[in-house]
């Protein structure tokens, strides 16, 4: 067979999802045609859904050096590259793709989510609004930037993100989460709105622990307890060890009169995560404990304890 038989076959097996006759193939076409850049490119995508991420940027890397000005390569070879969680790298092949073609959203959205995973908010923003200014509408691009957006406490900017999102995608509960966030934390907190959002979002998908944790949180904070007791509940069922799940649970029950059970949920809590023992201290909720000696030994920091034992 020679290298267009070759690769024809490999891109055939690759459709087909068999990844070892793809790799077969498209080695073949490389031996036969070391510098065939479609070959190389194609082998380093069958290894990266092969999950052999070392070698799938091998060959990626050889395709980018047979032809330097192609996007697709580059984009690929950053993927590629953040999987492997090489980031300097990653971020430095989709800039090169991005200054081929710089309305190449897809490297725009993958270099912001990369700045996302280094914690380097404001860059990952800024990737994140120009890949939006080239696709308003790409579900992906919103939902990290509205991450974002909230991670720098911009709740207005995340209000309109999540807005968008659910506009596009009703049926998008990770979408209507985040909106109840944003429109929580803006401002003094629209709870009635949040609540509502936190409401469909459970109805979509009955399992979302923070679906329901966040809703047990703005119900709180509207007074309805009851509710709020009944979905942070519903939270910890479906993980019971969520120390801050625990924590709110505890609250909502001290609120409600239920001081003995706070007392363990708080004492569970602050066992998970030890910093809860400081955050209690600030929760005017909890004031009435602070001469409670349960409660000071609990809420004694981590060095104090350590220090007796």
């Amino acid at each position: 067979m020679d290298v267009t038989e070759l690769k024809a076959l490999g891109k055939a097996r690759l459709d087909d999802e068999d990844l070892d006759g793809a790799m077969e193939a498209f080695e073949n076409a490389t031996r036969a045609a070391p510098s065939d850049h479609e070959a190389w490119f194609h082998l380093g995508v069958a290894r990266f859904q092969a999950g052999q991420l070392e070698a799938a940027a091998d060959a990626m890397t050889t395709a980018s050096k047979l032809e330097p000005d192609d996007p697709d390569t580059w984009r690929v070879l950053g993927s590629i590259l953040d999987d492997m969680e090489e980031l300097d790298r990653a971020i430095d092949a989709y800039k090169k793709a991005i200054a081929i073609d710089d309305r190449d959203v897809e490297s725009w959205n993958n270099l912001g989510y990369v700045y996302i995973k280094q914690e380097r908010a404001r860059d990952a923003i800024a990737a994140l609004e120009r890949a939006r200014e080239i696709a308003p509408d790409d579900p992906g691009v919103l939902f990290n930037l509205a991450k974002m957006q909230m991670e720098v406490q911009d709740w207005s900017g995340a209000i309109k993100t999540c807005q968008r999102a659910v506009e596009i995608d009703p049926e998008d509960p990770e979408a209507w989460c985040n909106l109840g966030t944003a429109w929580f934390k803006d401002g003094d907190g629209d709870a009635t709105a949040a609540i509502d959002a936190f409401e469909k979002a459970i109805k979509m998908d009955p399992e979302d622990e923070l679906a329901w944790y966040n809703l047990g949180i703005a119900r709180r904070a509207s007074g309805n307890i009851n509710a709020a007791i009944d979905a942070l509940q519903k939270a910890l069922a479906i993980d019971g060890e969520n120390g801050h799940v625990l924590y709110n649970l505890a609250a909502a029950l001290l609120i409600q009169g239920n001081r003995k059970k706070a007392m363990d949920y708080l004492e569970k809590a602050i066992a998970i995560d030890d910093e809860i023992a400081g955050e209690v201290l600030e929760d005017e909720d909890f004031a009435k404990l602070r001469g409670d000696p349960r409660f000071v030994q609990l809420t004694r920091s981590h060095d104090e304890r350590d220090d007796e034992e």
